[in-house]
């Protein structure tokens, strides 16, 4: 999938993608799926801003998140293809 969003202006963003399964408008850590910037290892908890920053600049930047699902009860990972 490619997604296009529009930054302020130059610079270091933290970035996150959320996949919400089921349209519901809320992000639910049993089904949907997040990915950042810089794909950090996801655990119980958010990664920091500087490990999920990607720098943009004045041209397009292309970017790549892997979304990441619940494994079980205490993991996160890629869905298998």
């Amino acid at each position: 999938m490619t997604l296009c969003i529009r930054a302020p202006g130059p610079g270091l963003y933290a970035i996150s993608l959320l996949h919400d399964r089921d349209a519901n408008h809320r992000f639910s850590l049993w089904h949907d799926g997040v990915g950042f910037a810089g794909n950090p290892t996801i655990g119980w908890w958010k990664p920091h801003a500087r490990a999920a920053a990607a720098r943009v600049g004045d041209a397009p930047t292309r970017l790549r998140i892997t979304l990441n699902y619940r494994r079980g009860l205490f993991s996160f990972a890629p869905i298998d293809r």
